[in-house]
């Protein structure tokens, strides 16, 4: 008995009921529903589709990859010679190098396009002189009288012509009598006049006028005339001399090794996001800046500041009291006691809002998110 009990499962032992509120859905109706992401995708279509123009299908793509690109940092207070060369024997290209050479493909292309527009402004000024004197050789050939001259002629015969005419005036009722009416259009007035407000043409909706599309509102900013707005040409961002970015070929998420030790004791590349290097680079940071990162934590974003060589002074801010340990580990991990008694790296906590330093920094970087995160605390 026992051994038939042990073959047999619960459920052929035990009949359970179960009641359903509802009918399983088809799988071909669960296919056609529209998910809060679907949702989320038309709305960004079509109101940044107007914003951004031929980037932005590059940018939905970017938003949607599921794999995350990641980057090493060297650490220049390491061994940055031996680690760039174990970097590029796994396959790894210095971001530099690429930078470069996307830059000179972009100045090449811009100057042939500089030159193939001169040449087409020169062609269509040599073949619109060409026209132009082909046509007034035909207009005045050397046996008419001069065009201005021939003009005045005219002009004034046309108005001794018009001063001979004589207007002559007749009354209203005489023009009343010659004038014939249609008299289908006329409307009785003993008849029922409801008739008349059955059908009545509309040619314009009102109550609409101020009413505009959301994916059509960045249109209006062109023609904006209360205001003036400045813009200004966007300039080619500057690369570090000694910042060294290493990553692999598109379309290729290889995972690096978890980084070693150098010989000074701390270790020798950082890892993170391939996107968190572009906010670096656009702070374009000069020799001997002061730069505040008011949001530093984890630490990513600041160290990578700090590998540029290039601040006198690095301000690494955060609020809390988490983030700012999380900050502290990461840089007594790539940096420790390197730098110390320079007061180039200093770590503050505080909000960042209440920082007033008004002209201290050349450069301030802010996370935007780390603000709102404060306002909902």
């Amino acid at each position: 008995m026992a051994v038939l009990l042990n073959m047999l499962t619960l459920k052929q032992i035990v009949h359970v009921s179960a009641r359903y509120a509802h009918k399983k859905i088809h799988w071909a109706k669960l296919k056609k529903l529209k998910t809060v992401r679907d949702k989320a995708l038309e709305h960004f279509d079509e109101f940044y589709a107007n914003v951004y123009g031929k980037k932005w299908p590059d940018i939905r793509a970017a938003l949607l990859k599921e794999e995350t690109k990641y980057m090493a940092v060297v650490n220049n207070f390491s061994d940055p010679d031996r680690v760039k060369s174990e970097l590029e024997l796994l396959g790894a290209i210095n971001l530099r190098t690429l930078y470069n050479v996307h830059k000179e493909n972009l100045d090449f292309f811009e100057a042939k396009r500089k030159a193939e527009s001169q040449d087409e402004q020169n062609l269509e000024q040599v073949t619109t002189s060409e026209d132009q004197l082909a046509e007034l050789q035909t207009i005045h050939p050397a046996n008419r009288p001069n065009l201005f001259e021939a003009l005045n002629a005219e002009s004034t015969e046309f108005v001794n012509n018009d001063r001979q005419k004589h207007i002559e005036l007749k009354s209203i009722d005489e023009n009343l009598n010659e004038v014939e009416l249609d008299t289908n259009r006329i409307v009785n007035s003993s008849l029922d006049l409801s008739m008349l407000q059955e059908y009545i043409p509309t040619t314009k909706i009102k109550g609409l006028d101020d009413w505009v599309l959301e994916s059509d509102h960045y249109k209006f900013y062109d023609k904006a005339s209360d205001f003036r707005i400045n813009v200004e040409k966007e300039s080619v961002l500057s690369f570090p001399e000694h910042l060294y970015v290493y990553t692999f070929e598109r379309e290729n998420y290889t995972r690096f090794p978890n980084p070693k030790k150098g010989s000074t004791g701390v270790s020798d590349y950082y890892l993170f996001d391939g996107g968190s290097i572009l906010p670096v680079l656009a702070l374009d940071i000069q020799f001997n800046d002061m730069v505040l990162d008011m949001c530093a934590a984890p630490g990513g974003k600041a160290l990578t500041i700090f590998q540029t060589l290039m601040p006198r002074v690095l301000v690494a801010n955060d609020v809390g009291q988490s983030r700012i340990n999380r900050l502290k580990n990461v840089m007594n991990e790539y940096v420790s006691n390197i730098c110390e008694g320079q007061n180039m790296l200093i770590i503050t906590q505080q909000d960042g809002r209440s920082i007033d330093e008004n002209g201290r920094y050349n450069k301030v970087s802010m996370f935007v998110q780390c603000f709102l995160l404060f306002n909902i605390l």
